[in-house]
C-alpha cells in the first residue's frame, strides 16, 4: 500500500509557524507568518505525526482476506492509497520471500553496485576480505599534513560515502557495523588515511565470488627460475569453495603439484633442485598447512551450492556447537560418526538431498537442542525415541516420513514442533490429550499440515494449553471446533479437513469415508484397531441379474447347454404305456424331457417314428426330422438361414 503524500495527513501537537512560501504571500500582509495545522516534509517530528495518525486503523495482524479488504476500504476514505500488492522493493532494500519455508530475505544488491559505481569501484579494483585491515590506526589527530593533502581532502565526497555505507549498514550489512563506526566518528578537518579506509570498506563489500556464473574462484600460481618465468597458471577452480582459506589452500595445493613435475624434470637435466620454495599471501592458508589449525567451533556453509557426500571426518571435529548446511546439494547419508559430536547444540541440514531412513545418529548427539532436517528425502517410519529428546525445535517438513506418529509424541518437551507435508497417516497419539503426563502442553507451535491424520479435532488437540499456532491444514479431522481449540489467543489453520462448523472444507465426497466411520482415537492406538463411533449402514441389496441362455443366440449350433424348443400345450394326458423296440415315442402331448434328458433308448437300426402333432399354429419355420446315432444326445434345432444351403 502506497500512500500520497503521506506525511500530510499528520496532525501536528506543537504550535509551528513558517515564513509564508515564495510566489504566495498575501498583499500588505508580507509580514505576517502561517502558522502549519498539519506537518509537511523536512520537519523532525512528521514522520512520527504520521505513523500516529495511521496507528488508528492499526489494531492487530490479521490472515482473513475479508478484514483486510474492509481496511482497504477504510484506509482509501481517509487517504489517497495504491495497492501496489506484495511489497518487493522498499528504500533501496529488495524483499524476497519464500512462502514454502516461511521465509522472508532483505538484500541492498542492486543498491550497492550504485553505491560502487558512484564512488569509482570497478571491477580493476582489488577486493579484500576484511571490513577494516589492522594498520589503520585511525584518531583525532589525524589531520591533513599539508595544504596539498587538505585541498585533496576537500575533493572527496567522504561525507556522502559514510553516509551511504551507514544506510546498508542499518538495513542489511550489521557486518560492517564497527568499520563504519569507526569512519563516521571524525567527519571534518581528516587526512588521506582516512579516505583509504574508506575505500577499504567499498573494497570490502566488493568482494563476492570471483565468477558470478559459477561462484568459482581462480586458482593462479607463476614460476620463475633465473628470474625468468618458465611456468604459469590461470584458471577457475572446478569446485566451488567454501570460503577464501580453502581458495588459497586449494591454489597452494595446485601449485605443489606443479612443484613435483617441475623437479622431476629438472633432475632429467641434469640441475636438480632439492627445494623449491613455494611464496602465499594467505595467512590462514599457510597455517592450515602448517596443521596449526586446532579448533573448530561452528561451521557454516548456507547457500554454498556444494555437492557430494558428507565426509565422515566431521566426526573428529569434537568441539564443533553448529553445523549449518542448508540449501546446498549434499546427498547420501548423515555420517554415523556425527554421535561423537558431543558439543553440537545446532544442526541444520535443510534443502539438500539426503535419503535414507530417519537418521537415528542425531538422536544419539547428547547436547543438540535445534534440529532441522526441512525438505531432504527421509523416508520411512520415525522414531520412539525422537520424542523423548529434550529439543528446543524439531522440523521434518517436506520429507517422505510414512505411517503413524508413536505414543511417544505427547511426551515431547519441544516448544516448536513441525511435521507437515509428509505422508504420515492415522490418528494422533493418545498422548497427547493426556494433560497430567504431559511435556506437549508446553509447545508453542505445532505443525501437522498437509498428511492424512485422522480422529476428532476437539478431543485431539484440547489439552495444548500453552499453544499459540496450531496448523492441521489438508487432513482427515472430523467433529466440531470447540472453544478449547479455538481460542482468540492463538492462530488455528484447519482448512481443508471434514469439520462441519468450519469454512474451506473439504468436499462432501472425499469426506464421505471418515464421516461415515469416525475414528474415536481416545480408544485406539495408532495403527491399531479403530473403534467405530456409530455402525455403518447396510447398503440395499439389489435384484439378482438374470443369466443369458443358449437359447438367446439362434445360430448356437453347440450340442450342450441348449434347452428343448417349447412343446404345445397338452390337450389331454394319456395312460404312460412302454412302447415296443418299434413303437413311435410318446405322444407330442406328454410333459417335455428336462434340459439334458438323454433321448429314448434306441435298439434296432430302423429309424424313430413319431407320431403326427396336433393341430397348432404354423411354426415360423419348418423342422427337419433328425437320425441320431446310437449313444449322442440328440436336438431339435431350426433349419438354417436360407443363404446356407445344404448345411
Amino acid at each position: 500500500m502506497d500512500v500520497k503524500t503521506a506525511f500530510f495527513h499528520g496532525d501536528l501537537d506543537e504550535e509551528i509557524y513558517m515564513t509564508q512560501p515564495y510566489g504566495f504571500k498575501v498583499a500588505e500582509k508580507e509580514e505576517m507568518v502561517c502558522k502549519l495545522e498539519k506537518s509537511l516534509y523536512g520537519l523532525k517530528q512528521s514522520p512520527r505525526q504520521w505513523y500516529k495518525q495511521f496507528d488508528k486503523f492499526m489494531i492487530g495482524p490479521s490472515k482473513s482476506q475479508t478484514e483486510i479488504a474492509k481496511l482497504k476500504t477504510q484506509l482509501n476514505k481517509e487517504f489517497e492509497i495504491k495497492d501496489l500488492g506484495e511489497a518487493k522493493k522498499i528504500l533501496g532494500m529488495e524483499i524476497s520471500r519464500d512462502k514454502k519455508l516461511g521465509r522472508l530475505c532483505l538484500s541492498q544488491k542492486e543498491y550497492l553496485r550504485k553505491v560502487l559505481k558512484r564512488f569509482g569501484m570497478n571491477k580493476k579494483s582489488k577486493p579484500v576480505s576484511t571490513p577494516l585491515a589492522p594498520h589503520f590506526k585511525l584518531g583525532a589527530s589525524m589531520s591533513p599534513k599539508d595544504d596539498a593533502e587538505r585541498e585533496y581532502m576537500s575533493k572527496v565526497m567522504y561525507a556522502s560515502v559514510v553516509g551511504s555505507l551507514m544506510n546498508a549498514m542499518v538495513c542489511t550489512r550489521p557486518d560492517i557495523l564497527e568499520a563504519v563506526g569507526v569512519v563516521s566518528r571524525y567527519m571534518h578537518d581528516l587526512g588521506k588515511d582516512y579516505w583509504q579506509a574508506v575505500k577499504w570498506i567499498l573494497r570490502y563489500i566488493l568482494n563476492t565470488v570471483g565468477d558470478l556464473d559459477k561462484r568459482r574462484s581462480t586458482t593462479g600460481y607463476v614460476f620463475t627460475f633465473a628470474k625468468a618465468p618458465v611456468s604459469w597458471k590461470s584458471t577457475l577452480q572446478s569446485t566451488v569453495t567454501l570460503s577464501t582459506t580453502e581458495a588459497e589452500y586449494m591454489t597452494v595445493t595446485e601449485a605443489v603439484k606443479e612443484v613435483i613435475w617441475l623437479q622431476g624434470l629438472l633432475g632429467e637435466l641434469g640441475m636438480e633442485q632439492k627445494h623449491i620454495k613455494v611464496h602465499c599471501d594467505s595467512q590462514s592458508a599457510i597455517h592450515l598447512a602448517k596443521n596449526q589449525l586446532t579448533v573448530i567451533a561452528g561451521v557454516d556453509l548456507n547457500h554454498a551450492d556444494i555437492a557430494g557426500y558428507l565426509p565422515v571426518e566431521l566426526g573428529l571435529l569434537t568441539d564443533l556447537a553448529l553445523l549449518h548446511i542448508n540449501s546446498n546439494r549434499f546427498f547420501g547419508i548423515i555420517p554415523k560418526t556425527f554421535s561423537k559430536l558431543t558439543l553440537l547444540h545446532e544442526l541444520d541440514v535443510i534443502n539438500n538431498r539426503f535419503v535414507g531412513p530417519f537418521p537415528k545418529v542425531v538422536i544419539s548427539i547428547p547436547s543438540l537442542k535445534y534440529l532441522d532436517l526441512r525438505c531432504n528425502n527421509f523416508e520411512g517410519k520415525l522414531p520412539s525415541e525422537l520424542f523423548k529428546k529434550d529439543l528446543d525445535a524439531l522440523f521434518l517438513n517436506n520429507n517422505r516420513s510414512v505411517s503413524n506418529i508413536p505414543e511417544t509424541f505427547g511426551s515431547s518437551p519441544t516448544s516448536i514442533i513441525v511435521v507437515a507435508n509428509n505422508r504420515l497417516s492415522g490418528c494422533i497419539p493418545n498422548s497427547i490429550g493426556k494433560i497430567q503426563n504431559m511435556n506437549l502442553g508446553n509447545v508453542t507451535v505445532l505443525d501437522i499440515a498437509s498428511n492424512t491424520f485422522e480422529g476428532v479435532l476437539a478431543k485431539t488437540f484440547k489439552g495444548l494449553g500453552k499453544i499459540e499456532e496450531l496448523d492441521v491444514t489438508n487432513n482427515m479431522l472430523t467433529g466440531f471446533v470447540s472453544d478449547e481449540v479455538c481460542r482468540k489467543d492463538i492462530v488455528v489453520d484447519d482448512v481443508r479437513n471434514c469439520l462441519p462448523d468450519r469454512p474451506k472444507q473439504k468436499p462432501a465426497k472425499e469426506c464421505q469415508q471418515v464421516v461415515s466411520r469416525p475414528v474415536e482415537c481416545g480408544r485406539s492406538k495408532c495403527g491399531g484397531g479403530q473403534a467405530l463411533l456409530k455402525p455403518q449402514p447396510p447398503k440395499p441389496k439389489l435384484p439378482p441379474t438374470p443369466k443369458p441362455t443358449d437359447d438367446d443366440d439362434p445360430y448356437d449350433q453347440s450340442p450342450i447347454k441348449r434347452q428343448q424348443p417349447p412343446l404345445p400345450p397338452k390337450q389331454s394326458t394319456p395312460p404312460v404305456v412302454k412302447p415296443p423296440i418299434h413303437s413311435p415315442p410318446p405322444p407330442v402331448s406328454s410333459p417335455p424331457p428336462p434340459v439334458r434328458s438323454p433321448p429314448p433308448p434306441v435298439q434296432s437300426p430302423p429309424p424313430l417314428v413319431y407320431s403326427p402333432p396336433l393341430p397348432k399354429p404354423p411354426p415360423p419355420a419348418p423342422r427337419k426330422e433328425v437320425v441320431l446315432p446310437p449313444n449322442i444326445r440328440f436336438k431339435y434345432s431350426s433349419p438354417p438361414p436360407p443363404k446356407f444351403p445344404g448345411y
